[in-house]
């Protein structure tokens, strides 16, 4: 398995942030679900992957969550939207965060182009949210973790057009800081 240092960043981050906030968005006994790719299934299966990091910040602060863990090798942001129901939504969370892009980009002719990235996108985010799901969407992973890789070009945020302002503040919030973070890294 490979190394992905980015995603310590983005536990600590979280981690982080959460501290900064005067009170923990997040309450002791809440669903917390992890919805994503092999970075997602490996973030919840090591010890230092980074599902276990925010559960492990948020113990930190006295707050015990239920993880659920929806991350699945090899997916692209179709099949986690045609599992969404069953894998999240039917085990009814709180919380929730949205990790994908890069097997959609990374697959190429058998990868998700970018109309279909941002529906399928868009549509996981929506069927959360009506289900009461707060949503926090990272941001897409590196390939190679080379930022001069061509195919990083097409994970730029910016250009996918995310619709943040569906997106609740603390979304917001995480993503901002996620960005600044997972840069930070890869530059070192």
């Amino acid at each position: 398995m490979k190394s992905y240092p980015s995603l310590a960043v983005i536990g600590l981050t979280l981690a982080s942030t959460f501290m900064m906030q005067a009170a923990v968005p997040i309450k002791s006994g809440e669903k917390f679900a992890f919805l994503g790719d092999s970075i997602t299934e490996y973030g919840k299966a090591k010890p230092g992957g980074y599902v276990n990091l925010v559960r492990l910040a948020l113990a930190s602060l006295g707050v015990k969550v239920e993880i659920i863990g929806a991350g699945v090798s090899g997916h692209k942001s179709n099949q986690m939207l045609d599992r969404l129901q069953k894998d999240v939504l039917d085990k009814k969370p709180q919380w929730m965060t949205l990790s994908c892009g890069v097997n959609d980009v990374w697959h190429g002719a058998n990868g998700v182009n970018l109309e279909d990235y941002k529906k399928n996108i868009t549509s996981i985010v929506e069927k959360a949210q009506a289900d009461g799901v707060k949503v926090i969407i990272l941001t897409s992973t590196m390939i190679t973790e080379n930022p001069a890789n061509p195919n990083n070009q097409k994970l730029d945020t910016d250009e996918l057009g995310r619709d943040e302002e569906k997106s609740s503040a603390l979304s917001k919030l995480l993503s901002n800081l996620l960005k600044i973070g997972c840069l930070a890294d890869l530059s070192r």
